[in-house]
């Protein structure tokens, strides 16, 4: 399913939209800004993981969404800057991201606690996740489309 689908899909539920990443380090950076420019139309709805999204578990358990959205930068086959949508499983079973084996534990822990719980995450293929780079210009378009189609597909409710 394509992203603007799934993505309309989801938000019809009860959803949280997660950022994780590091704005230090080049498009790893991707999820925290995608969430900065988002927070304005969906305030609560949208949280910062930033480099420890494991700290909002409490939270995440106290609302208890029906959808987890983590945007998050993730390596998969694809050009620089596409869109991929994936679940909670793909990442799992090892679809490489930039962070290490605390999404899985986090993923793990939520499931566990909020049995009904769909965690889906929402892609970008990096171009650069060093240390002092800034988001490449990819990684900007595509943070551009998703936060435009995202408050687009809200103001239609």
């Amino acid at each position: 399913m394509d992203f603007e689908n799934k993505i309309s899909e989801l938000l019809k539920e009860k959803s949280l939209i997660m950022g994780v990443g590091n704005t230090l380090c080049g498009d790893d950076g991707f999820g925290p800004q995608l969430i900065a420019e988002l927070k304005p139309t969906l305030g609560k709805r949208a949280i910062d993981g930033s480099i420890a999204p494991e700290n909002w578990a409490g939270y995440i358990l106290k609302i208890a969404p029906k959808n987890l959205i983590i945007a998050d930068a993730v390596t998969f086959e694809g050009e620089p800057g596409e869109i991929g949508v994936f679940s909670a499983e793909d990442m799992l079973e090892g679809l490489p991201a930039t962070h290490g084996p605390g999404m899985g534990l986090l993923f793990d822990y939520l499931m566990k606690q909020l049995p009904s719980l769909r965690i889906i995450i929402l892609a970008v293929n990096p171009v650069r996740t060093g240390l002092g780079n800034p988001l490449s210009p990819e990684i900007k378009k595509s943070m551009k489309y998703i936060s435009k189609k995202i408050i687009n597909l809200l103001d239609k409710d």
